[in-house]
């Protein structure tokens, strides 16, 4: 199960700035919280194209990453953001990607 904490502005030019704080926690009895986090700038290029900035990893560990990213604004309540990160730290995995679908209500 996943929660988070998301701060987001927008500029006069139209780009964005996130920063999200992400709490983690298997299904499974006495699995711990794990927290992540992730920051962000892109700027929209196309009507529903943006590209950018991001760097995520974990709060609490070693392993962090930076990389571009590609966010398609489906609509004004609903986005798909990829990206992909390459290992700031000897802890981090080789590359990592993400896809995150979001809906605003």
């Amino acid at each position: 199960m996943e929660g988070k904490w998301l701060l987001s502005r927008y500029n006069a030019r139209n780009d964005a700035l996130a920063v999200n704080l992400i709490a983690e926690k298997e299904l499974t009895s006495g699995a711990d919280i794990k927290w992540g986090y992730s920051a962000g700038w892109n700027r929209q290029v196309g009507k529903r194209i943006r590209l950018g900035a991001e760097a995520f990893g974990e709060v609490e560990g070693r392993e962090h990453w930076l990389g571009p990213n590609v966010v398609y604004d489906h609509d004004a309540h609903s986005r798909i953001v990829f990206s992909a990160g390459a290992p700031l730290t000897e802890e981090a995995d080789d590359w990592a990607f993400r896809a995150v679908a979001e809906y605003e209500w």
